[in-house]
């Protein structure tokens, strides 16, 4: 089984809240340098904090795939094609 990381989503998640990582970590009842270190692909999104993330802040699971990623650099990079991977994964982010 592969590692999945969701850090930029968590991230913009967390923000569209308006929420600081030490709130977020509360709402989660993570430790706040756990979250940081997910938001940061540090640590892979574990079927627990996904399932929280779901209920907490009502997204469906699918936000934090990475099958949506794909999708959307493919379409970066026909849109960009000199720009690197890493910028276009950015973006997709």
């Amino acid at each position: 089984m592969s590692k999945h990381y969701a850090g930029a989503r968590i991230h913009a998640l967390r923000k569209s809240r308006g929420l600081t990582q030490v709130a977020m970590a509360k709402e989660l009842d993570l430790s706040t340098s756990y979250l940081n270190q997910l938001e940061n692909d540090q640590r892979p999104l574990t079927v627990t904090v996904l399932m929280q993330l779901t209920q907490r802040f009502g997204v469906d699971p699918t936000y934090f795939s990475p099958v949506k990623d794909v999708r959307t650099i493919s379409d970066l990079r026909a849109i960009f094609p000199q720009a690197p991977e890493s910028t276009l994964s950015e973006i997709a982010a």
